[in-house]
């Protein structure tokens, strides 16, 4: 070791380095094409751009082909996420950036991206992929450093240079909490629970489930929620309720109009019509995003149990007079239906089920295997996804507050898009 230096490089997501980095240690490239809207800004939509839409335009062009004309929608009131029911009002137009005032970075450094590689002379590199960008607190948005790909190099030494340089880049763009998302429950990485030098202590704020479900059976769909596609026409609508929603979210971000469109154009196969909403009588209850990314983000069928085998065989003997999807065998490509951006106003606590019913049944018209959710550990959500195969994960989420006066003591629910940060 004698004449070699730890140093820690900041280079762009697209720099050869980077992607090196994270080959050699065996990590999926943060800039790869399944999340491509984490790199242009996704998430900049001031505090309270989302007003309260009060008529939406007609658009001739009806996305999902269901042919409605939705009406303007309610009022902010009737909108609320976990632990949105001491809100008042809704947020007005106009409000300051996230972190405006005496000491704020400049405005753009509110979606600031960048990467951090550990270079170490004749071994191989470490990497850590770093998004800064605006995340609810208590209602209010603060700077969320999320690190991404926590590529670490093996020696300890290196590990922590890389660690305080990713930190230290994040404190300069003015992020005042970070995150880390974990595939279990243990620390993202070694030493992140302890702490050292200028890496505060993180802590678990989140257990999730992700709980992925072969839809072996039709499911009947009762009448009480008409669910249908979303059409561009309802844009405005989509963007507000998801926005006010995410306030009663943890580290979510803010949303508007134009980051709800922004954030479709950047991820790959996602249409406006791919979004499905409910609606009891005419009002619009709830929503929820249904991706298929394919290619972007390919799936293989890891290790098949005797009911996956079972389903497989009877797929192969029965072709399309199975009742269950003919799956592939052990490796074979999966197509999965990811389900994202769940929002819903009060007064519907069972309104999941019935859009969870409907995906089911489209995953299984579309000839998609399975489809998978991610909800908090506890959510009585969990209950309304049914199924006769499932798969669950545990993944958790770490973070540390990096000015003295965050307190992530009384943390709310968080957003499960934290674990693979959408729109």
């Amino acid at each position: 070791m004698t004449g070699q230096t730890l140093e820690a490089i900041r280079v762009e997501p697209a720099d050869p380095r980077f992607g090196a980095a994270l080959l050699a240690r065996g990590a999926a490239h943060w800039a790869d094409p399944a999340f491509p809207y984490a790199l242009a800004g996704a998430g900049t939509a001031a505090r309270g751009a989302a007003a309260a839409p009060e008529a939406l335009e007609e658009d001739l062009a009806d996305v999902s082909g269901n042919g409605h004309q939705p009406e303007a929608e309610a009022s902010a009131e009737m909108i609320a996420g976990p632990g949105a029911g001491a809100r008042a009002e809704a947020p007005a137009t106009g409000a300051e950036p996230p972190g405006a005032g005496a000491g704020a970075p400049p405005p753009e450094a509110v979606a600031a991206v960048s990467a951090a590689v550990y270079v170490l002379s004749g071994q191989e590199p470490g990497a850590i992929g770093v998004i800064v960008r605006p995340g609810y607190l208590e209602g209010e948005p603060v700077l969320v450093a999320l690190l991404r790909d926590l590529a670490l190099p093996p020696d300890e030494a290196g590990a922590r240079v890389l660690l305080e340089a990713a930190l230290g880049f994040a404190r300069e763009r003015g992020a005042r909490v970070a995150a880390a998302g974990s595939r279990t429950g243990d620390a993202p990485a070694p030493g992140l629970a302890a702490g050292f030098g200028d890496v505060p202590a993180f802590r678990k704020v989140a257990d999730f489930r992700a709980v992925r479900v072969v839809p072996a059976l039709w499911r009947l769909e009762e009448p009480e929620y008409k669910v249908l596609g979303a059409t561009k026409t309802e844009v405005p609508a989509l963007a507000y309720m998801l926005d006010y929603y995410r306030q009663g979210l943890a580290l979510a971000a803010p949303v508007d109009e134009a980051a709800f469109v922004a954030g479709i154009d950047r991820c790959p196969n996602l249409k406006v019509g791919d979004f499905r909403i409910a609606r009891y009588k005419t009002e619009l209850a709830a929503m929820v995003a249904v991706w298929e990314p394919g290619a972007a983000l390919p799936v293989s069928l890891a290790g098949p149990g005797p009911a996956e085998a079972l389903m497989a065989g009877l797929g192969k003997v029965l072709g399309r007079f199975s009742p269950c999807p003919r799956l592939p065998g052990a490796g074979g490509a999966l197509r999965v239906r990811f389900v994202r951006n769940f929002a819903a106003k009060q007064g519907h606590p069972t309104v999941f089920k019935y859009l969870v019913d409907r995906v089911a049944n489209e995953a299984r018209k579309a000839g998609a295997h399975a489809f998978e959710v991610v909800l908090p550990a506890g959510d009585e959500l969990l209950s309304q996804v049914r199924g006769q195969v499932r798969r669950v994960r545990n993944p958790s989420v770490w973070a540390a507050a990096l000015a003295p006066d965050i307190d992530l003591g009384e943390m709310g629910p968080v957003d499960p898009n934290i674990l693979d940060p959408g729109f």
